[in-house]
């Protein structure tokens, strides 16, 4: 596209001219920073003009920025905005425990089970609530990975910034059909932003991770995409060696790292943006080198969550391309990318204990460049160029805390007092003398009375009982995606929040459902149960009602069946179940055990494994959690079912073989009996007739005759030894001990090299 002469008439008509005391273009081959230069731009295209010196600008500047250093809009690589919402919800916590007992409970009740406007309203408030902090810090444009992220996207063009996203994330929860819909809908998304040629927002495929979707569900991902997109450019966002355990997970299950089997689907490319990536091979990094694909680099969160610290100098040495993202306010408190910035300078500096490493320069283009590189619009943003979209950033260091200034960029990157002051994005002034002027009508009301109802389920949210695994993980979105018109089933009409919370109304003396599961208790004898306090009395009922007497005479088997159903019962009551859920819990726990002694039709009678009896728990779990009745029924929803599972796989399925051995195994029990005769103890001595004990320390020179009653050491016969005859006995001892300690070393070295001779 031609452009008018910046100093024209014409251009003046519909051109900004900026000049700034400092500008840094992160344009690779421009010098770190330009003094006093003018900024020009085309405000009909948004796009920069001239970057002209002022001495050679004849004009006059719309604004004089002049003790302001205009850097690139900042470009957040990795995110999650609604999560603004979570912001130091659950901190000082490892990755596991802060995801599956506090983040994911949460988002089953205010995203997964909420009613699909209430799920929206959440997401909408988290986004307003991240895009107000990215712009108020610089960002232009980022990368998000979440759910409803239409949602988002109207946010994001509200606030005027880019975005790059998609309709939801990637899981796989068992249901193929699902998963297939799912995919089905974010491809039509993705197809829709292409043909639309939006500017602001561009598509991307987002399965969460590879221990999330496991690598057939990822093939079937890609050729939908490859299909739907035709040859689009469609980032490929996900998780990538985030953590020693997901490494391990993933390897244990499929023999391969997450990176190879990306590789092996032609799903590690030039649009593939892998975030995190702390735990790299020098292989892996060859890999990522070889295959052009990009690392978003999430210092501040990895450290918070005890991640790891990733080899990023060594990433950039080897040409990978290394850009920034913050992760989401839960796991890092801020989405302030100039702070992401001095944190992955200076823990790089520390790591390698090299200061010359990741320098000003360097952060300021992972920041900038290198981010619009890896979400392929290099040729669009990410640094200050004629033609280039007019995305920039107004940062002021004249602050007396900032001061002397004797390098702009280490100001930039090293002090905490740099403060943004305006914001252009396509020469859009966005932020104007940090004030935000696009998202000045936010609802915070309401952003109030939902951060009020997240702090009540924060205070009574029951901590689940360990940490899942994650190939068992069952966490899931049924319902919300069947509520956006994405399940295999024609949607149903959601009741209220506060009725779907509970069951249907049901007589009490329910004994069988209509998908056939049979109850072995009414949900009014789980309420009887409940309401006793003594365990006794709670044995005593449960074994009438069970008929446990009959069907286990062993007493010992009786009294561990009887335990094993009462702690469900128990944990039912802890998660606020009602009485049906609390009943239906404990039929599916019933089958599972009774598959475990019996094993299925399948399996002629022998007792069942552990793998098909939790396929059969998930089966039966799933069967009572989405509701498509008379097929299905929505007893749990998706949080209450994720809780569930969590709490099978850490009693019943962890200590599986031990509940085996005890149901399946004949033990008698025999009653020994025996007497023993114990001595009468002796009456102790009168205290009148004690004596002191003489004291059998050296006697002193200067007190004589002091130690004329000490007691010396006898002998065999009662005769008195001398100190040379008491010190040859005392290091006889001593050569006995030494030589039998000699002994045993020269047995076990034997025995060592015995073995190891064996062994080759």
């Amino acid at each position: 596209m031609a452009y008018p002469h910046p100093e024209s008439a014409e251009a003046k008509k519909r051109s900004l001219h900026l000049r700034a005391r400092w500008v840094a273009t992160a344009e690779p081959g421009d010098p770190d920073v330009l003094e006093d230069h003018v900024i020009s731009v085309d405000l009909a295209s948004g796009r920069i003009t001239a970057l002209t010196p002022a001495s050679e600008f004849s004009g006059t500047a719309d604004m004089h920025l002049t003790d302001h250093l205009v850097i690139p809009g900042l470009v957040n690589a990795h995110t999650h905005t609604p999560m603004s919402l979570l912001r130091g919800y659950a901190d000082d916590l490892p990755l596991n425990e802060w995801l599956f007992q506090h983040i994911f409970p949460t988002e089953g009740k205010f995203v997964f089970d909420a009613p699909l406007e209430e799920a929206e309203e959440f997401v909408r408030l988290g986004s307003e609530l991240a895009c107000y902090e990215m712009l108020k810090t610089g960002t232009t444009l980022f990368n998000d990975m979440y759910f409803h992220g239409d949602v988002t996207a109207n946010v994001a063009r509200k606030a005027g910034m880019k975005a790059v996203l998609t309709k939801a994330g990637l899981l796989f929860f068992g249901d193929d059909a699902l998963f297939s819909e799912l995919v089905g809908s974010n491809t039509k998304f993705c197809a829709e932003l292409i043909s639309s040629e939006d500017k602001a927002i561009r598509p991307s495929l987002l399965p969460h991770s590879v221990y999330m979707v496991p690598k057939e569900k990822l093939q079937e991902v890609k050729q939908a995409y490859d299909k739907a997109c035709n040859g689009a450019h469609v980032v490929i966002h996900t998780h990538v060696h985030e953590t020693k355990k997901e490494i391990a997970d993933v390897f244990e299950k499929t023999g391969q790292s997450a990176l190879q089997i990306l590789d092996d689907l032609g799903m590690l490319n030039s649009r593939t943006v892998a975030a995190h990536c702390v735990h790299m091979t020098d292989e892996e990094i060859a890999l990522m080198t070889k295959c052009g694909a990009s690392v978003a680099h999430c210092p501040r969160s990895n450290l918070k969550l005890g991640s790891g610290i990733a080899r990023t100098a060594d990433m950039l040495k080897s040409g990978v391309n290394v850009c920034l993202g913050t992760d989401g306010a839960s796991s890092n408190n801020t989405l302030d990318m100039l702070t992401e910035m001095q944190y992955a300078s200076m823990i790089a500096k520390g790591v390698t204990g090299d200061p010359t490493v990741l320098s000003a320069r360097e952060v300021l283009e992972m920041a900038t460049l290198r981010g619009a590189r890896a979400l392929g619009l290099e040729a669009e943003t990410g640094s200050i160029k004629v033609g280039k979209a007019a995305d920039l950033v107004a940062v002021d260091l004249g602050r007396l805390e900032v001061s002397p200034i004797y390098d702009p960029l280490g100001q930039l990157v090293y002090t905490n007092s740099r403060q943004v002051s305006h914001v252009w994005i396509d020469g859009k002034c966005i932020v104007q003398d940090g004030r935000v002027q696009t998202l000045q009508s936010m609802d915070t009301s309401a952003t109030e009375k939902l951060v009020s109802k997240l702090r009540d389920f924060r205070n009574c949210l029951q901590p689940c009982l360990a940490v899942l695994r994650l190939d068992w993980f069952v966490g899931s979105s049924w319902r919300v995606f069947e509520r956006a018109g994405m399940a295999p089933k024609k949607p149903v009409e959601e009741p209220p929040e506060e009725e779907a919370a509970e069951p249907e109304p049901v007589e009490g003396d329910e004994t069988e459902l209509v998908t056939g599961l049979k109850l072995p208790l009414k949900p009014n004898d789980v309420g009887r149960i409940w309401a006793l306090q003594d365990y006794v009395a709670q044995s005593k009922i449960l074994t009438e009602l069970m008929g446990l007497e009959s069907a286990h005479p062993n007493v010992a088997r009786r009294e561990i069946v009887c335990d094993f159903h009462l702690f469900n019962l128990s944990h039912a009551k802890m998660l606020c179940l009602t009485q049906r859920q609390g009943a239906v819990f404990h039929a599916i726990m019933t089958v599972i055990l009774d598959m475990a002694k019996q094993g299925s039709e399948d399996s002629e009678g022998s007792a069942g494994e552990a793998a098909e009896c939790f396929k059969k728990f998930r089966e039966l779990l799933v069967l009572h959690s989405v509701n498509d009745s008379p097929d299905r029924l929505a007893i749990f929803g998706a949080g209450e079912a994720r809780r569930l599972t969590d709490y099978a796989t850490t009693t019943l399925f962890k200590h599986f073989l031990l509940y085996q051995f005890c149901v399946c195994c004949e033990r008698d029990v025999e009653t020994l009996r025996f007497s023993v005769e114990v001595e009468r103890p002796l009456v102790p001595p009168a205290l009148g007739t004690a004596r002191q004990k003489v004291s059998r320390r050296p006697q002193q020179p200067d007190q004589e005759g002091a130690g004329a009653a000490e007691e010396k050491p006898s002998g065999p016969g009662g005769e008195d030894l001398s100190e040379e005859e008491i010190q040859r006995l005392v290091e006889e001892k001593l050569r006995e001990t030494e030589a039998r300690l000699e002994a045993k070393l020269a047995a076990r070295e034997q025995q060592f090299m015995e073995r190891l001779v064996a062994s080759k």
